[in-house]
């Protein structure tokens, strides 16, 4: 090639390559915005704090009558017979509304992560275990008291104890904390309506409502265990 052949050649390589050249250089602030980009995301991650575990109770309900069951406004269960419902709830503060012969009513409850939550639901109403910001010092004994409300008196039998227990005079009695054997009958003893195991949580005092041909009602920290007798 000759001497001018090679110059405008070059020449021409030059204006091609210029504009490529300009682009490419314009864009490198934009290359550095990108990546800075990336690099701020990433950081913005890395200072997310994770959120602490959800601490869980135990809800156990004790059910002796038909009865729809909702918690926090929604439906946990619908027995039509005698039962119990167990299951895993977030531990704090809660609304238990309950369906029971017609008429709905709100209960609040607290719902603790050391220790199973225990709720009646009866005839006679729903008990709930008082709500208390401090749990109570278990006692190694528990004030007990049977009342019988009906026209007639009760035998009852309390682990190895017999008493008869008569309208309108209240039995008081102190029993270890923990659990008894206890059965509930007519007073000459042909009939029993209640055969179970009471557990004293002595926490607080107990009383037993006896009720003829039901189950007790049961007022303060205890569980009757055990299905009524046909």
């Amino acid at each position: 090639m000759s001497y001018l052949g090679s110059i405008l050649t070059t020449t021409r390589l030059r204006i091609k390559t210029a504009p490529l050249a300009r682009y490419l250089g314009a864009m490198k602030p934009l290359f550095l915005f990108v990546f800075l980009g990336l690099g701020l995301a990433q950081d913005s991650d890395t200072d997310e704090v994770a959120e602490p575990p959800i601490e869980m109770g135990s809800l156990l309900l004790d059910v002796r009558q038909p009865v729809q069951i909702d918690l926090d406004g929604q439906t946990i269960g619908q027995l039509y017979r005698p039962g119990e419902i167990h299951m895993a709830v977030q531990a704090g503060d809660h609304v238990l509304r309950v369906h029971l012969n017609g008429v709905a009513s709100e209960h609040p409850l607290t719902v603790d992560d050391k220790q199973a939550t225990h709720v009646l639901i009866s005839e006679g109403g729903v008990f709930t275990p008082e709500r208390n910001d401090d749990q109570p010092e278990v006692q190694a004994f528990t004030e007990l008291t049977f009342a019988a409300h009906a026209d007639q008196a009760f035998m009852v039998q309390l682990g190895r104890d017999r008493f008869v227990i008569d309208p309108q005079t209240p039995v008081q009695l102190k029993r270890a904390t923990g659990s008894h054997p206890l059965s509930v009958r007519n007073e000459d003893g042909t009939v029993i309506w209640v055969n179970g195991t009471l557990h004293l949580a002595g926490t607080s005092d107990v009383t037993l409502h006896l009720i003829e041909g039901k189950s007790p009602q049961i007022s303060g920290d205890a569980t009757l265990r055990g299905a009524a007798a046909p």
